[in-house]
C-alpha cells in the first residue's frame, strides 16, 4: 500500500506547473516513474479512450 504523505505529495506536483511536450523532454527525469500528460478530447478518440472521471 501507497502511504498517504507519497499520494498528497504526487497530488501536490500534479497540481503544480503544467509544461509542454517539447519543454518536458528536458525536465522529466529519464526513469521509471509516473508519467501524466494533458492531451484534448480528440487524442481520447483518436486513442480509442473514454476518461474515468471528469476533467479527466
Amino acid at each position: 500500500m501507497v502511504a498517504d504523505t507519497v499520494i498528497a505529495e504526487a497530488l501536490a506536483e500534479l497540481a503544480g506547473v503544467r509544461h509542454s511536450r517539447a519543454a518536458a523532454v528536458d525536465l522529466v527525469p529519464k526513469v521509471a516513474g509516473l508519467c501524466v500528460l494533458f492531451v484534448d478530447s480528440q487524442a481520447w478518440l483518436d486513442l480509442s479512450l473514454e476518461p474515468a472521471f471528469d476533467d479527466q
